[in-house]
């Protein structure tokens, strides 16, 4: 008895899931039509972004790419947990990106977003463990920019192929 009710409830929900018009949000050319802006080497911050969004970026399928984006890096270092002897012990680092989207035949920004990361770091007496944990900090913080950045893009696919 107990084994027919289960088998019931699965094909119900077999039946249910797919009649809700699931499509998946990444596609296997949804990533393809976009080329990125290379910014300065010099640039460490802004490089180290664009080095992740072309990881995330990277498809075996070639199209011919439509948009372009181009990145901007807005970057912040707050004091968060200052002592009474004025002694620094957390610093907060921020990362605020502004990308464009910009239609490559017509030669116009289509899209224009950001995405405002943020973390933070203990500081030490060692000025050698500051500095390592300053730049875990702010790689992470490259990579959740990227991520973030490519779910947008990823959403504005999308939204123009529905149209």
């Amino acid at each position: 008895m107990f084994y027919n009710i289960k088998i019931f409830c699965s094909v119900l929900i077999i039946l249910f899931l797919s009649g809700c018009s699931f499509s998946p949000l990444y596609e296997s050319n949804s990533l393809s039509n976009f080329i990125f802006v290379e910014p300065k080497k010099s640039n460490k911050d802004l490089y180290n972004i664009y080095a992740n969004l072309e990881r995330l970026f990277f498809t075996n399928v070639k199209s011919k790419e439509k948009y372009l984006v181009s990145l901007s890096l807005e970057r912040r270092y707050d004091d968060i947990d200052v002592r009474e002897d004025e002694k620094v012990t957390r610093m907060g680092v921020s990362n605020k990106v502004i990308f464009y989207i910009k239609n490559i035949e017509k030669d116009e920004i289509v899209f224009t977003g950001e995405s405002i990361v943020s973390t933070a770091f203990n500081r030490i007496a060692e000025p050698y463990s500051n500095e390592v944990a300053k730049r875990d900090s702010e790689d992470r913080l490259s990579y959740s920019a990227a991520q973030d950045i490519r779910n947008q893009i990823v959403l504005f696919n999308k939204e123009k192929n529905n149209r």
